[in-house]
């Protein structure tokens, strides 16, 4: 399953990322909220290594991004402080990542 526009918005305010402009990626956010102009992409494993998976460092996570021999790719957030895991499962290894930080996202926003 692929993520909403609205999901992909969230993750992208969550991550910080306003305003990137370059060869694969063109959007920009208004702070404020809402978006001024996006061009959507898939998020791909150099973007979430670049933005999320920091992130998820300074919170004291370990990401951890595996591939079983039937191809499925498994990913898992471990949150330092709860040691209470969050998982993503793709066929895309940058689903999995993304389905498995969302979880994150989603723990943080309810507290």
């Amino acid at each position: 399953m692929k993520p909403t526009d609205e999901q992909k918005l969230a993750f992208l305010k969550w991550c910080e990322v306003y305003d990137v402009r370059d060869d694969q990626y063109d959007f920009s956010l208004a702070k404020g909220g809402g978006y001024t102009s996006v061009k959507w992409v898939e998020f791909d494993l150099n973007f979430l290594f670049k933005y999320a998976v920091p992130k998820l460092c300074e919170m004291g996570c370990m990401v951890d991004l595996s591939v079983s021999p039937n191809k499925k790719c498994t990913s898992q957030v471990i949150p330092r402080r709860t040691n209470q895991s969050t998982y993503g499962e793709s066929e895309d290894p940058a689903l999995a990542l993304f389905w498995a930080i969302w979880e994150v996202i989603k723990d943080e926003v309810r507290g």
